[in-house]
């Protein structure tokens, strides 16, 4: 049987661009890996360059989601408290097709 996992994000992302936090990329990672106890769990590839990471501390189900330009700059796009992991069968996913 054959298992498809996707991971489930809801976020919003913020009313204007001043209440981004943006940072040289190592100043982010370091608060985001030693103030909030998140890993990088998933990287993604924009089209325009850009590396879009999710963050999530596995303990709280806190969660950030950060993309980086290519000068090396590292803005937070959306942060919250949950995160789910769902996981279809491929068969039940068809049916709902």
């Amino acid at each position: 049987m054959r298992y498809i996992l996707a991971l489930f994000l809801v976020f919003t992302a913020p009313a204007a661009a001043a209440n981004m936090t943006c940072a040289v990329t190592k100043q982010i990672h370091y608060a985001l890996s030693n103030e909030y106890r998140e890993a990088v769990t998933l990287r993604m590839l924009a089209h325009n360059g850009a590396l879009v990471e999710v963050w999530r501390n596995a303990d709280s189900k806190a969660w950030s989601v950060t993309s980086t330009n290519t000068k090396g700059i590292t803005c937070v796009l959306a942060a919250g408290t949950m995160i789910q992991n769902v996981i279809w069968h491929l068969e039940e996913l068809s049916n709902d097709l």
